[in-house]
């Protein structure tokens, strides 16, 4: 048996980069796995690789859409009985540039996708598992208390001229403790967990930008820590922020 089999994941962002290396990594580990996205066509092809060893659906979410994350929720829950995990991985970096050619248009994208995003997956998700256990829980048939995970993004470490990036970071980050207290003294969800991973963007030509190791966002070390957050072995974490980021914040 796998580290997350039994486990229903439901993952933003999982069209593309980081997100399908999450979801292919939770997937060989028992995993079965919702896929959400803008990117329908990418999603669809996801969807179909993971489905030749697990299970999979992928569905349309933009994370900037309340319906679009109730929709998202409530077809994880039809389709597969519950919800276990919910990876907030969606989010988008934008070209670094002096303050003072930053467009307002920019920035409120940013934030719209990589901070509300984060918070109606928190709220969506929330709302629905809540609900449902309350109706069944007396029977103690099916447990959907659910794990949040966020990724933080580089918001543990300023980058000169990606202000907006690293406050969306940071904001997450706290974000992510203030709702792991929430659920931890939830008497509905029990001991649950929000914890952020920050991991660094970039491309492999910034050399300058890369940590200790000399490499920028590993994504298959990423795909370890988010197993290990997912898995029952975090289980007595909680609010906590695992920085991955191969020594950049040492530097």
């Amino acid at each position: 048996m796998g580290r997350l089999s039994g486990k229903v994941i439901l993952l933003s962002g999982g069209a593309t980069g980081l997100g399908v290396e999450q979801a292919v990594a939770c997937a060989r580990e028992g995993a079965r796995i919702v896929l959400g996205d803008i990117a329908d066509k990418e999603g669809a092809n996801v969807e179909a690789r993971i489905c030749e060893s697990a299970e999979a659906l992928y569905i349309h979410l933009d994370v900037t859409s309340e319906q679009d994350w109730q929709n998202a929720i409530q077809t994880t829950v039809v389709r597969f009985g519950t919800l276990n995990v919910l990876i907030n991985n969606a989010g988008i970096a934008i070209k670094k540039v002096p303050i003072e050619e930053r467009t307002a248009e920019e920035w409120d994208r940013v934030m719209a996708v990589n901070v509300r995003g984060v918070f109606l997956g928190h709220q969506a998700s929330h709302s629905a598992t809540a609900s449902r256990w309350r109706r069944i829980h007396h029977q103690r048939v099916l447990d959907c208390r659910h794990r949040p995970i966020s990724i933080a993004g580089a918001g543990v470490r300023d980058q000169q001229g990606r202000r907006a990036y690293v406050q969306q970071g940071n904001g997450n980050a706290a974000r992510s403790r203030e709702y792991s207290l929430q659920l931890s003294t939830s008497g509905t969800h029990g001991r649950r967990h929000a914890i952020s991973v920050s991991s660094r963007p970039g491309s492999a030509k910034a050399t300058s930008e890369a940590g200790a190791y000399g490499e920028v966002g590993a994504s298959r070390r990423n795909c370890r820590g988010i197993i290990f957050l997912a898995s029952d072995e975090s289980s007595y974490m909680t609010g906590a922020e695992l920085v991955i980021d191969g020594g950049a914040l040492a530097q």
